[in-house]
């Protein structure tokens, strides 16, 4: 087993847990930690809430390197309770447009100002993970 450390962003989900069950049982890394939005990995953060993202990137520096960063991250239902479409009727452009920039950039402020000043999270997630910096 090498000293390699590797580190999934949405531990939880059905993706981040297979990836981290692979790479246990690869042994190819000494070390997987697993972030999560909920209680149970080895540190936790939200998509949306960018010093959570930072904090998590501190827990993680402050173990060392990391030579693999996976964020497998992503939501199906919205804060206000709607899923997945399962019927064209029910398509909101809105809401879409929503969990499609949560899913890609982490979250979308309403305003333009907003938008400019909040860079991709999940950028964010990866450099600061990788780097040890905010």
């Amino acid at each position: 087993m090498s000293g390699k450390r590797a580190v999934i962003f949405g531990a939880s989900g059905g993706i981040g847990a297979a990836i981290t069950t692979q790479l246990r049982r690869s042994g190819d890394f000494a070390t997987v930690l697993t972030g999560m939005r909920s209680e149970g990995g080895d540190f936790r953060f939200d998509l949306t809430d960018e010093p959570s993202i930072a904090v998590a990137a501190s827990t993680i520096a402050a173990q060392g390197s990391v030579d693999l960063v996976i964020v497998a991250t992503g939501v199906l239902h919205t804060d206000d309770g709607h899923g997945p479409e399962k019927s064209w009727r029910v398509i909101d452009p809105a809401r879409m447009a929503h969990v499609f920039a949560l899913n890609t950039i982490g979250r979308f402020p309403s305003d333009k100002k907003s938008r400019d000043i909040n860079c991709s999270n999940t950028t964010n997630v990866v450099r600061a993970a990788r780097s040890g910096k905010r």
